[in-house]
């Protein structure tokens, strides 16, 4: 389930993430009901965020046969913030996230949302521009998130920003058998 970056869409997002289904993956692209302005949204509201997913997510396994074992939250900039809040809260009961340049990671709000995955057995896996701004928050998160028992790798573009990786699909690839090792 890949979650839209912000100020974009589903169907704006979707080139990056349609790899996955050339690997044998259902791929789910949830799109935000909060608009930031025409055809660009967001998930600014965290509680509206969360409900919309509980709800997207439903419908997803009303009419697909999913293994509740390989379910894998990801996400591009606010969307992989979301992501990482989802899975840490339980929201919906996965494997762990993928979250490529998360914004906005609030680190007291991340060491908190540890708490709630403690025994859930969840890993991580960060993707990051060496040139974003927030990369040493990205660093941080990474070894925060180890520090309270959730295993978390970071791979590292040192090149880029805020952006998806050019070879974001073997990006994909090895963030998917890291979560699912």
């Amino acid at each position: 389930i890949a979650l839209h970056g912000r100020g974009s869409s589903a169907d704006l997002d979707k080139y990056f993430w349609m790899p996955v289904t050339k690997q044998g993956w259902m791929l789910a692209l949830p799109q935000s009901s909060q608009l930031g302005s025409p055809n660009s949204f967001v998930w600014d509201d965290a509680a509206k965020t969360e409900a919309e997913m509980i709800v997207h997510f439903a419908e997803i396994i009303r009419k697909y046969p999913i293994d509740p074992e390989r379910i894998i939250l990801a996400g591009f900039s606010q969307g992989a913030a979301r992501a990482i809040h989802l899975a840490l809260k339980g929201v919906i009961r996965s494997r762990g996230f993928l979250a490529v340049v998360p914004g906005k990671v609030l680190l007291d709000d991340l060491e908190n949302l540890t708490r709630f995955a403690k025994d859930a057995n969840l890993r991580g896996y960060l993707v990051a521009g060496g040139k974003d701004p927030r990369y040493e928050v990205f660093q941080t998160a990474h070894r925060l998130l180890n520090a309270h028992g959730i295993r978390c790798a970071m791979e590292e573009h040192p090149t880029i920003g805020h952006e998806f990786p050019p070879d974001f699909e073997q990006s994909l690839e090895k963030g998917i058998q890291f979560i699912l090792e």
